[in-house]
């Protein structure tokens, strides 16, 4: 009895060793996986609320109101641009397009350095202030500003159809009234209105000819559309308007041959309106034409550049022959009037 009692507890020992590093091990695994999961589960909440630094983010027809509305309190900023006001009210709209695709708000360019009053005063006329904030403080946390890098390789890659109805939607004039006078007034007078965007100032065959447009350029359009004008309503007359600068390497007095109306230096605000509500618009290599087009509802003819239109959009290249022309007409004049200090 003695001999069966000790083997039995032997035995009992033995087991009891045996099977506790065994559930030991299993309860250590099931932390293990439950640590992944959680660090998991970590790592997707935080890419889903942080901008991808790198990649394209996903297209998508869907509007901010459609989000969820933890998302579209995400807000995020970039930095105030002292460029003209085209080009900074161009990035901005580039910004707020990206960041519309991937359901987050766009909350302005926020104050880095120096920003232009001439820029925050146009976005206030044109009634834009409120959508696209200008020259505000920065937030505290520095990751809430995008850098300019992440979005503008996109270009008007993100102005979709569906961007471009939901701004529209959200976008009331400062100044309804005066716009509203623009538009009632063209069509009581039943005019079809052609508008140029002529950029001369400091774009000239001797600084960045790579950006001129020869006055010859816009006069074969001009004529072109005057050819053409039976492919818009018989009972209709032409206004045809050029909005330029008064300082220009070419005399603008030729255009008066052609019956046009020439504006030098317009306040900023009339000169868009202008743009944004022409039947047909041409304009110049310059985001100051290129921001309106973008909101016109007619036809837009432009020459390649460094920016290129939405698949969406009504826009029309100017014809290859008539752009090398171009090219060889500035080479020409920067040959003839330009010295080596120009360049």
């Amino acid at each position: 009895g003695k001999w069966q009692w000790t083997f039995s507890l032997i035995f009992l020992v033995l087991v009891k060793t045996t099977t506790t590093p065994f559930r030991a091990t299993i309860a250590i695994k099931d932390t293990r996986t439950s640590r992944t999961d959680q660090s998991h589960h970590f790592k997707e909440t935080k890419n889903e609320s942080i901008i991808n630094q790198r990649g394209e983010p996903p297209l998508n027809e869907t509007s901010l109101a459609d989000k969820n509305s933890s998302q579209s309190q995400v807000v995020y900023y970039t930095l105030a641009g002292s460029d003209r006001a085209g080009s900074v009210i161009h990035d901005m709209l580039i910004a707020h397009s990206w960041l519309w695709q991937q359901g987050k708000k766009y909350g302005g360019a926020c104050i880095h350095k120096k920003f232009r009053h001439r820029t925050k005063i146009l976005l206030h006329q044109l009634g834009l202030l409120e959508m696209l904030p200008y020259g505000i403080r920065c937030p505290e946390k520095k990751r809430r500003i995008i850098s300019r890098r992440n979005y503008v390789i996109y270009d008007s890659q993100h102005m979709t159809k569906s961007w471009k109805e939901s701004f529209l939607s959200q976008w009331n004039l400062s100044s309804p009234e005066k716009f509203k006078a623009v538009m009632t007034n063209r069509m009581e007078n039943n005019v079809t209105v052609l508008v140029v965007h002529a950029r001369r100032g400091d774009i000239t065959p001797c600084r960045r000819p790579d950006r001129y447009l020869t006055n010859d350029y816009y006069h074969n359009l001009i004529s072109s559309f005057k050819r053409n004008i039976t492919m818009y309503k018989q009972n209709k007359r032409i206004s045809i308007k050029i909005l330029t600068e008064a300082y220009s390497f070419e005399n603008m007095t030729s255009f008066e041959g052609l019956g046009c109306h020439i504006h030098c230096d317009m306040k900023l605000s009339a000169m868009w309106k202008e743009m944004i509500v022409a039947d047909v618009l041409i304009i110049s290599k310059s985001s100051f034409s290129f921001v309106p087009a973008i909101f016109n509802t007619g036809k837009v003819i432009y020459a390649p550049s460094q920016h290129k239109p939405h698949k969406s959009w009504n826009w029309e290249s100017a014809d290859t022959e008539l752009i090398e022309v171009n090219y060889n007409r500035t080479m020409g004049l920067g040959e003839l009037f330009c010295t080596k200090n120009y360049f």
